[in-house]
């Protein structure tokens, strides 16, 4: 089949026209990619590069008009594991079981369960006990810092006072009407891992502290 000039210069036409149309396409995915969608795969990043650890904030303390404190939050520690980062997981199991007050196999299925990046162990405990935890330098094994609320009056105006969770939400009386204020805001503990979740010696650990909440009088 012969080409005439003119049947060349069309098809070299719609050639550069399909080719424009395509470079058009390239150009408007890489610039939604950049500039819209950019903070969408930042967070997937940080994601799967970071492992957080909670910092639960300290809620605020209630007190009556004399200054007397009628609740307030005293220090404790929630324990993780990251089966991934544990290189002894039979004496990891012994230390934490035996500390806590667990039994050997459930902790053991705990520190053996890779299916999830990490598994809460137990919350609250108090600063003794975490410290006999961090004497052991046990791989993969973390602390994360929360609180329990206590009230120094005892049952003295209980049913007024009402009651918090375990994750520092207010449950009836004063504590759920005044929680907006009492709860604060919690932080969080952002360490460099790679994708198994093993923490990378090498990379910058980020620290955002919790905010305390504010006092109810």
């Amino acid at each position: 089949m012969r080409y005439t000039k003119t049947s060349l210069i069309k098809r070299t036409r719609i050639f550069l026209v399909g080719v424009l149309c395509v470079l058009t396409i390239l150009g408007g995915r890489l610039l939604y990619i950049q500039v819209f969608s950019s903070p969408t795969l930042q967070l997937r990043a940080g994601e799967q590069w970071y492992r957080d650890l909670p910092l639960g904030a300290r809620r605020g303390n209630i007190v009556d008009r004399h200054g007397r404190i009628m609740a307030e939050s005293i220090p404790t520690y929630s324990v993780y594991v990251r089966p991934v980062a544990i290189t002894d997981a039979e004496r990891t199991a012994s230390v934490l079981s035996n500390i806590l007050g667990l039994s050997h196999q459930k902790v053991l299925n705990r520190v053996t369960q890779k299916g999830a990046s990490e598994h809460l162990l137990k919350m609250q405990i108090d600063k003794s006990v975490a410290l006999q935890i961090i004497a052991h330098n046990l791989d993969g094994v973390f602390l994360s810092q929360t609180y329990r609320r206590v009230y120094p009056l005892g049952v003295v105006g209980g049913q007024v006072m009402g009651l918090t969770t375990v994750d520092n939400m207010g449950q009836e009386g004063l504590e759920a009407f005044y929680n907006h204020i009492l709860r604060g805001t919690d932080g969080r503990i952002a360490t460099p891992s790679d994708l198994r979740g093993i923490p990378l010696q090498d990379g910058v650990e980020f620290y955002f502290p919790s905010t305390q909440g504010m006092i109810c009088v």
